[in-house]
């Protein structure tokens, strides 16, 4: 049995059941909490704060600028054990997923997705995204506007958009394999998490998957569809990202 939560068009605070809930926020600034079950909660037309809980949760920001997290009671490091479906609105969003394999979606605005833990894939839109993969095996799709992503730790997909993306290098377990990376306007981005910020440093080789880039013998990403003679240090910054 599904309990039903409605919310007014005020600034509500609404909490579910530990069964399975659907909870609407509808208008004003909402602060919705899903507990356990498996819950739909909708945030409405207001800037919204949400907290999936423990189960398999799907949670849609709808309009205003939300903050979405998988987790229980908002503890968002490792908390949340399902596998989340988080669904940002028109506007800007924060959205973080939880310990689960998670779908994150932008949607429309200019959003920050966050991964953390499990193999988690962040789906951006025509806005600015900021994409942080978390330390699972990700898979990431920009789409389009000028978007920012984050190196972390695991074997990563990296599907670039239409926009001046950067791609934030980093050293550590694992590697970015990187599609569509446009060298007229993309740029890599080094001097951060372990990455020597010296562009005479790296070295380039063309292999049968793409060219691979790497950092004193760690192999940091796979670019693929570019040879190696086609990269120099015009497609990099260096200590800095542009946001």
């Amino acid at each position: 049995m599904i309990t039903t939560i409605n919310g007014t068009s005020g600034n509500d605070l609404l909490e579910g059941t530990p069964g399975d809930d659907q909870i609407n926020g509808n208008g004003g600034d909402d602060t919705l909490k899903g507990f356990a079950g498996n819950d739909q909660i909708n945030g409405g037309s207001g800037d919204d704060t949400i907290f999936s809980g423990a189960g398999d949760d799907q949670v849609n920001g709808n309009g205003g600028n939300d903050n979405l997290r998988a987790g229980d009671e908002g503890e968002i490091l490792g908390s949340s054990a399902g596998n989340n479906q988080i669904n940002g609105g028109s506007g800007d969003d924060t959205i973080f997923g939880g310990a689960g394999d998670d779908q994150l979606n932008g949607n429309g605005g200019n959003d920050l997705l966050v991964g953390f833990d499990g193999n988690d894939t962040l789906t951006g839109s025509s806005g600015q995204e900021i994409f942080v993969d978390g330390s699972g095996d990700d898979i990431i799709f920009a789409n389009g506007g000028d978007d920012i992503i984050f190196d972390s730790p695991g074997l990563d997909q990296v599907f670039l958009g239409t926009g001046a993306a950067q791609v934030v290098l980093a050293t550590g377990e694992g590697f970015d394999t990187i599609f569509n990376f446009d060298l007229s306007q993309a740029k890599f981005v080094i001097g951060f998490f372990g990455v020597d910020s010296d562009f005479q440093n790296l070295d380039f080789f063309d292999t049968n998957q793409g060219t691979q880039i790497v950092n004193d013998g760690d192999l940091l990403a796979v670019v693929v569809g570019v040879q190696a003679s086609q990269i120099d240090n015009a497609d990099f910054f260096t200590n800095s990202v542009l946001f």
